[in-house]
């Protein structure tokens, strides 16, 4: 049997078949959201109020991937490179 995506998320969020009305994985999910809300509103006070955090931050994700496309270049062209001296040298 295919494990589909949704399925996966059920497992995840304890959710039974047998027991479509359970509440537990109801609550898990809206504490993990409550968190994850508190904490995304009180990063966008701080972003807001202080510019140079603010400035830390994005300098911080444009070099973040920067990094990362300048790495999945690097290994893109240097896998064909690869593949393409030993097609050449067979």
């Amino acid at each position: 049997m295919m494990d589909t995506s949704s399925e996966k998320w059920k497992r995840k969020a304890s959710y039974d078949e047998e027991k479509p009305y359970a509440k537990t994985p109801v609550f898990r999910y809206s504490f993990f959201h409550a968190i994850y809300f508190i904490v995304e509103i009180v990063f966008a006070y701080l972003f807001f109020h202080n510019h140079y955090l603010h400035l830390a931050w994005i300098l911080f994700l444009f070099s973040y991937t920067l990094w990362n496309g300048a790495t999945r270049y690097y290994k893109m062209m240097t896998t064909y490179y690869t593949k393409t001296m030993i097609r050449l040298v067979k």
